[in-house]
């Protein structure tokens, strides 16, 4: 009877697959039919059918990657076509095929790029847009940009839906940017919680970064979801890590008592096959022993062995058989016996214990951990600690650590010597990559008192790829080896070290690369370079965006020949828009511009919207003094730009054009036009009253070349006289270049009373604003006007004599660093009284808290003789300390508060000087200034007391 129904079972299996076999091919030859007649959809429905039914063949995949190609279904296309090529790699046609549908596939994707990226320039927030183009990226395998792009899109989308983060997750990964992705994913878990997907990306960026609690929360959370999810249970599994089932030392302690001569003979064929792992015979002699002792999980590990051995061998496949029945027939049965036994007596520890070991050999751990827990209730920590062992190490199986750890700190107190229990601790540490200190301590006392122990070894090799000493992971893999290298174990930890050992390799090299990035991104240029080129020691097939950031940061150094040389890389490989503007700006600012006009021009014909080429191209021209062509391009620019920053830009450019001829300067003239209105007022304790008021008007013939006019007014009076004068002059300015200014003035200078004098004045300034400038000072005038003497007001009225001053003076002030500061002047004066005045004053001060400044003043002056026209001192020295407080500074007000206090010691005088200054800019070009200083100082061999003020305006249009 048993013959006849192996018989029967043996047809029926035969008959069902050759009717599948008969039933497949029927599908196919309808879905070719469909395919004739047009009819794709059809026939995509029977392929899905036939593809379902025979996986590992690539026909199916082909035939509907042809149907999605005739749909104008490309995406679909490709991957089915994608996935055949993988199944068949040596069949030409069917890579034909695959090349054919991705290139129109990416002709019809570069193209919705470029229409997206018009509705941008017509309406940048428009945020759909922004995620098209970053679909297409990535399915054109341009990652980089579709990270961008999708960055872009997610700034001006707070409501992205849970597909498009997935899709964007997928971009992170790739691009290896763990962390930024971790941040994503944590926001919209808690926007969409109910969505398993997110939770379970969530959980694999986490443990990428090594938080490996948060990634086991993420995963149960999407299992809670959706149970069997496969990509949570996957990541469940990685992020518990997977643990070491050693049973051996349980079925041979248990049964030892049972096994006399057979026991010998499994023994012996251990130790052949770990000596040679190549002797199947006896391998095969080792799977019966181990058999016939019911071993069989031993025999079990045993039969895998050999079946990726001899996948052939007609005598594995009965003895696999075997095994896999009777675990599970024979463990069920006893499970039901002793379960039976159980129900009866709770208390009876060998039932449970073979409850436990049965539910375990099924992999039933939970239920293991259950009958354990149960039996352990109510029985104090100091007893049944083989129970409680027990409990520990299905608790570990089942990536319970807590529970498991929870037990054996229980165990380690009552017997902390016992090396199962440690080994089991330290094994835990290592599967969870926690507490590793704790499980070097704890593996390698193990391995000291037992240097062969198989599980420490490995567990220690683990240990040490973890703490990234791959030196002492090795030898302990090495050790491992000489006892068995067939065994799972030690295949999976000898891959895992493979892997490790070359995962820190890459990102040591990674780490130089981000670092470098860094560098650039923090303006250090130089450091970045030196990052990069030890990062492209290592590469020596670099991605395109490393190149690309070469290529940028060679470009931030001024290394315009190596940048077109990188850039030149990238384009041999691949053409690349990026790169190819990149190269032509390396052209242009390297010198070499008419072959920047060649590619800007092409980059221009190229893409007609970008901004950037047509702008480059129009300063190509200009450099090439192809003026007129440079300015058609920057007004057909300004037309449609709405753009400030652009703007701006633009019409700095077209200033930059210099003017040709007097037709281009008549054209173009004003320029520019500046107005500024002064009044002046300056009272002493000497009836000394000085008062001017007065404008000046500049007109802008050029961007760097300006022509005005300016007129004074004024009076110097004592109390008991006055007198007026009148000054006019014409001005020329000249900007040599951005920071450097020459001006010139030549006027004419009328007294009440006194026949007119020819005035004029030079200046000549060089200033990097916040760091350093200089300025050159000569003057031509009447010397009341610098000496503000009230016996020089009247001086000589009578032979029409007036004493003339020639003014040479030298100012500047400098920044070493932000917070400090040197300034002070130089002064010389040439009096037609034949006498010679010096004045110098030196300061250093300090910025500190509240845009505080502070120092110290030195200030001296010295005549060449004395003179009781006017103040001339012989040797005058004073000591200061002065400050400045910065009180506002914005864009529409300023104010500051200034003082000194010093010391005359000539004199023994105390010199005192306070002041204020406020400049208010109502609108964006006009700036109302006013200053006021009060002081007391030492001349005339009494106390000197001034007040001085003035208030002044600007406008420029």
């Amino acid at each position: 009877m048993k013959h006849f129904t192996k018989t029967v079972f043996f047809l029926f299996v035969i008959c069902t697959l050759s009717f599948a076999q008969t039933a497949n091919d029927a599908i196919k030859r309808e879905a070719l039919t469909h395919m004739q007649y047009g009819r794709y959809g059809e026939a995509i429905d029977l392929l899905n059918k036939y593809i379902s039914a025979l996986p590992h063949k690539a026909e199916g995949l082909h035939l509907r990657g042809l149907c999605y190609e005739k749909r104008g279904q490309y995406e679909w296309a490709a991957l089915d076509l994608r996935r055949a090529v993988k199944l068949a790699p040596d069949d030409q046609k069917l890579r034909e095929d695959l090349n054919r549908v991705e290139k129109i596939w990416h002709e019809l994707l570069n193209k919705k790029i470029e229409g997206h990226k018009r509705e941008i320039a017509i309406n940048p927030n428009v945020a759909v847009n922004y995620l098209e183009i970053g679909k297409c990226k990535k399915n054109l395998g341009e990652w980089k940009e579709a990270e961008q792009w999708y960055d872009e899109y997610l700034k001006r989308d707070e409501n992205a839906s849970s597909d498009e983060v997935i899709r964007y997750s997928e971009i992170l990964s790739k691009n290896g940017s763990i962390v930024k992705g971790e941040k994503i994913l944590k926001k919209y878990v808690e926007k969409y919680p109910d969505d398993q997907r997110l939770w379970s990306r969530y959980g694999f960026f986490t443990m990428w970064l090594g938080k490996n609690k948060i990634a086991i929360m993420a995963f149960e959370n999407a299992l809670a979801l959706k149970p069997y999810f496969k990509e949570a249970q996957d990541g469940l599994d990685q992020a518990k890590g997977k643990p070491y089932l050693f049973e051996w030392v349980d079925t041979l302690s248990r049964r030892k008592a049972q096994q006399a001569p057979p026991e010998f003979n499994i023994d012996k064929y251990y130790r052949i096959v770990r000596k040679n792992a190549e002797d199947s015979e006896t391998r095969l002699l080792l799977v019966q022993e181990l058999i016939k002792y019911e071993r069989m999980e031993e025999a079990y590990q045993q039969l895998q062995i050999l079946q990726k051995k001899n996948p052939d061998d007609p005598t594995i496949r009965p003895l696999m058989d075997s095994v896999t029945t009777f675990r599970d027939v024979v463990y069920k049965k006893r499970l039901v016996d002793y379960n039976n036994k159980l129900a009866l007596n709770p208390k009876d520890k060998e039932a449970a214990l073979k409850v436990a070991e049965y539910q375990g050999n099924l992999t039933n751990y939970d239920s293991a951990i259950v009958v354990l827990e149960n039996y352990l209730q109510g029985v104090p920590d100091n007893q049944e600690s083989d129970v409680r062992f027990r409990l520990a190490q299905y608790s570990a199986w089942n990536y319970d650590w807590e529970r498991a750890i929870a037990q054996l700190n229980i165990l380690l107190i009552q017997d902390p010597n016992n090396l199962e229990y440690q080994m089991l601790r330290g094994q835990i540490s290592v599967w969870n990559t926690s507490d590793l200190d704790l499980a070097e301590k704890y593996l390698t006392n193990v391995y000291d008192k037992q240097p062969e122990n198989f599980a420490a070894l490995l567990s220690l090799s683990t240990l040490y790829c973890w703490k990234d000493d791959f030196t002492t992971a090795k030898k302990f893999l090495d050790l491992a080896e000489k006892i068995d290298a067939t065994d799972t174990y030690f295949i999976t930890t000898q891959q895992l070290y493979e892997t490790a050992k070359a995962n820190a390799e890459e990102r040591r090299i990674l780490d130089i690369r981000v670092e470098g990035g860094k560098l650039a991104m923090e303006g250090d240029c130089e450091g970045a370079l030196t990052k990069y080129d030890e990062y492209f020691t290592y590469k020596t097939a670099p991605e395109k965006t490393a190149l690309m950031e070469y290529a940028e940061v060679n470009m931030c150094v001024k290394n315009f020949g190596k940048t077109v040389e990188i850039c030149n890389q990238i384009l041999e490989q691949e053409y690349d828009y990026n790169a190819a503007m990149l190269r032509a700006k390396a052209y242009l600012w390297g010198g070499d511009s008419l072959t920047a006009v060649s590619e800007f021009q092409k980059l221009a014909d190229e893409d007609s919207s970008s901004w950037e080429a047509k702008f480059y191209l129009a300063e190509s021209y200009q450099v090439t003094r192809n003026y007129d062509e440079a300015k058609d391009i920057y007004d057909l620019l300004l037309e449609n730009e709405t753009d400030s920053t652009k703007i701006k830009l633009i019409q700095q450019r077209i200033e930059w054009i210099p003017v040709v001829g007097i037709k281009g300067i008549i054209s173009r003239f004003p320029n520019s036009v500046g107005f500024a209105p002064i009044y002046n007022y300056y009272s002493d304790n000497f009836d000394l009253i000085f008062k001017s008021w007065g404008g000046r008007l500049d007109l802008g013939l050029t961007s760097f070349l300006t022509i005005g006019t300016s007129f004074s007014r004024g009076d110097l009076s004592k109390e008991w006289a006055q007198r007026n004068y009148t000054i006019l002059k014409a001005h020329l300015n000249i900007w040599i270049t951005s920071k450097f200014v020459a001006s010139f003035g030549f006027g004419n200078l009328t007294y009440e009373g006194y026949s007119n004098r020819n005035v004029s004045d030079i200046t000549m300034k060089y200033e990097n604003k916040d760091h350093f400038s200089v300025a050159g000072i000569y003057d031509h005038t009447d010397a009341a006007l610098v000496l503000y003497s009230p016996s020089l007001v009247f001086y000589d009225i009578a032979t029409d004599y007036r004493i003339l001053s020639d003014l040479y003076k030298l100012m500047f002030y400098y920044y070493p660093r932000k917070e400090l500061k040197f300034s002070g002047y130089y002064q010389f004066l040439d009096l037609t009284d034949g006498n010679l005045g010096n004045d110098l004053q030196l300061r250093i001060g300090r910025l500190f808290e509240w845009d505080i400044w502070a120092g110290y003043e030195y200030f001296y002056s010295n005549y060449a003789r004395k003179s009781k026209f006017y103040y001339s001192p012989s040797d005058f020295e004073s000591h200061s300390l002065w400050l400045d407080w910065i009180v506002q500074n914005d864009e529409t007000l300023e104010v500051d508060i200034n003082g000194k206090v010093g010391y005359v010691p000539a004199s023994d005088f105390l010199i005192r000087e306070v002041g204020a200054g406020i400049t208010y800019k109502p609108i964006k070009n006009l700036s109302i200034t006013g200053k006021i200083t009060l002081g007391s100082t030492y001349r005339y061999d009494a106390s000197y007391r001034f007040i001085s003020s003035s208030i002044y305006a600007y406008w420029s249009f």
